[in-house]
């Protein structure tokens, strides 16, 4: 007897009568890109023309949305924080977007030849700094592709790093390597998504240049316990609720066994058996 064969159509990841995408984003509850499709408006993605005006972009406070994924990540485009030659102040960058960092995805990276990076946050509701350094004085000893310290140094982020800012400094303002590298600078990556290149000792800042950066997201900040008794709970039908608040506030939910779909809503689909 031959095997049969399971075809199981997509399950719906919005709500009703909702658009799922902007652009070529995925668009998942309880995200939501117009009133009555987010659970609430700190999931509301503001779906608009980008600079071109030609394709639609997903914008979430002050970032640019990449992904969205039901396992809880969130994926945006983010910038570097820098300081440069004659240029003593150091851009602080903060996310408090969403949660934590997700350490299993990103790494964190200094670019520079007379550079000190920070990562501070807070840990365990206790604050938190780590950093990375990198000093060189000839251009000639950079090599690209190598971001082992020389030129370029980057290290693993601890999970549970919260509420984070990125700080670039510099030792000597740098003096001595302005002519090849004005500027020191400080980033979060999706990692394998950055390639170590000798041209951003010279060019990353003036470059404006983004990348990929990965945190949770969790939904509302209440324990599941709490949630349950709100009108608006979403873990209902054929999906069940769980906390975790290491790396994020609130709560997620979870498919039954069998089912497969959006699970922070009551739209999944049931998986066909096997005859």
């Amino acid at each position: 007897m031959a095997a049969s064969v399971v075809v199981l159509a997509a399950a719906p990841i919005a709500k009703p009568n909702c658009p799922d995408r902007c652009g070529d984003v995925k668009i998942p509850y309880p995200f939501g890109t117009r009133k009555g499709c987010y659970l609430d408006p700190f999931y509301f993605i503001n779906c608009t023309d980008d600079n071109s005006n030609k394709t639609l972009q997903p914008i979430h406070g002050n970032v640019v949305v990449r992904s969205i994924s039901l396992d809880g990540h969130f994926e945006f485009s983010g910038y570097p924080a820098s300081e440069c030659y004659k240029n003593v102040n150091s851009i602080f960058y903060r996310i408090t977007t969403f949660d934590s960092i997700s350490y299993t995805q990103n790494v964190f990276v200094a670019v520079g030849c007379d550079t000190i990076a920070y990562l501070n946050g807070t840990k365990n509701g206790r604050n938190f700094s780590m950093g990375c350094m990198s000093v060189c004085q000839d251009s000639n000893d950079v090599v690209n592709g190598s971001c082992l310290g020389i030129g370029c140094c980057q290290v693993e982020i601890p999970r549970g790093l919260w509420d984070f800012t990125i700080e670039a400094r510099s030792f000597s303002g740098h003096k001595e390597v302005w002519k090849f590298n004005p500027c020191s600078n400080a980033f979060i990556v999706k990692k394998d998504a950055f390639n170590f290149s000798t041209k951003y000792l010279h060019a990353l800042y003036t470059n404006n240049s983004s990348f990929p950066m990965v945190v949770n997201w969790g939904i509302g900040i209440e324990t599941c316990k709490i949630a349950r008794s709100k009108s608006d709970f979403p873990c209902r039908g054929n999906s069940k609720c769980y906390d975790d608040f290491v790396d994020y506030n609130g709560y997620r939910c979870r498919c039954n066994p069998g089912y497969v779909g959006n699970q922070t809503s009551p739209m999944v689909a049931k998986i066909p058996r096997r005859e």
